[in-house]
Formats: structure tokens, sequence, C-alpha cells
């Protein structure tokens, strides 16, 4: 399976150019969780993410642990047209 890359950034993103997935350092899964809130923007008529909060979860081990980057493999992923 290759993952599509879309290189846009925003200041929540991920600043290295090769991609990762953001992973549990406690069990490695990547099925993890972070809250936040949007806010309406009446330029681009849609909700916008407005702030990420610092405590995370992860849903397969079910706890609030530290996340991880972990680089994506080469050839697993390539840039979105």
């Amino acid at each position: 399976m290759t993952i599509k890359v879309r290189p846009d950034r925003n200041r929540w993103d991920h600043s290295d150019p090769d991609p990762v997935k953001i992973t549990c350092s406690k069990c490695g899964s990547d099925d993890v969780r972070r809250d936040a809130w949007a806010e309406w923007d009446p330029e681009q008529q849609k909700w916008v993410l407005g702030e990420i909060f610092d405590e995370p979860y992860c849903t397969s081990c079910e706890t609030n642990y530290r996340l991880v980057d972990t680089p994506l493999e080469a050839g697993t992923w390539e840039y979105a047209s």
C-alpha cells in the first residue's frame, strides 16, 4: 500500500521533509488521537483547525501516553499530485 502525502503545511504539521506516522510510544499503534477545537472561517467557508491540545490518547492500549514520530519507510509513500 502506498500512502499519498500532501506537501502543504500549517503550524500543526510535522516539519521534517520526509513524512511520518504518529504512533504511541507504549504499544507502537498509530490509532492515536488528540483533542482539538475548530473555528469557522468565513472567508474559506469551512471549519478550520484552531488549536490542538497537549493530551494524546491511544485507542489501542487505552492510555494517555507520549506520541512519537515514526518515519515512513522508503517506497511506502509518494507525494500526492
